[in-house]
């Protein structure tokens, strides 16, 4: 590896006047040749000179790669990539999960008063149908989760929160009940 000149080398950057060739060889692993760009400043302090080191590539079997290309086509231990990384899996490699079915049980179309909002979502406690938004945040270094609730879902139909309440209070139907043995009793 080490006897291969720049002529040899394909897709070379000879526009780069600083471009040069580096021979990285570590105990055990094999030999990296970087295609690398060098600066040098000197430090009136310290009184040295310091290198500043920019990895512009890699050359493997001959043939320069940019960064950005070497790790396209190349895995980290520089194998060559079966699949290219930004190539999709096909529809049959998603797998449905029990969180994308419970989502596919409400049928949108056929709830009456539904916001047009994309990014609602559904939970069901008990009997009751809720529907609400989610944020996300960070906090102390967390990931926490904000639910706006904004309604319910009762008999095909979503109700605001305050709708619900006015329409459905339990505490107004006993008061109600309360009233009419009430009368009934005197």
């Amino acid at each position: 590896m080490s006897d291969l000149s720049l002529e040899q080398i394909k897709n070379y950057p000879y526009d780069n006047p600083k471009a040069r060739l580096y021979l990285c060889k570590r105990a055990g692993r094999k030999e990296i040749l970087y295609v690398v760009e060098s600066d040098y400043l000197f430090d009136p302090k310290s009184k040295r000179t310091k290198t500043y080191t920019r990895y512009l590539g890699r050359v493997v079997d001959g043939v320069y790669y940019t960064q950005e290309e070497y790790r396209k086509t190349f895995t980290k231990r520089g194998t060559l990539r079966l699949i290219p990384e930004d190539a999709s899996l096909p529809k049959s490699r998603i797998r449905p999960t029990r969180h994308r079915t419970e989502k596919n049980k409400i049928d949108r179309d056929k709830v009456k008063n539904l916001p047009q909002n994309p990014f609602l979502q559904f939970v069901q406690k008990g009997e009751h149908l809720y529907v609400f938004t989610r944020e996300y945040y960070i906090q102390d270094g967390k990931r926490k989760e904000k639910r706006t609730y904004i309604g319910q879902i009762k008999d095909s139909r979503f109700y605001t929160m305050e709708q619900y309440k006015k329409k459905f209070n339990k505490n107004q139907r006993v008061k109600s009940r309360l009233t009419n043995q009430e009368g009934t009793l005197s």
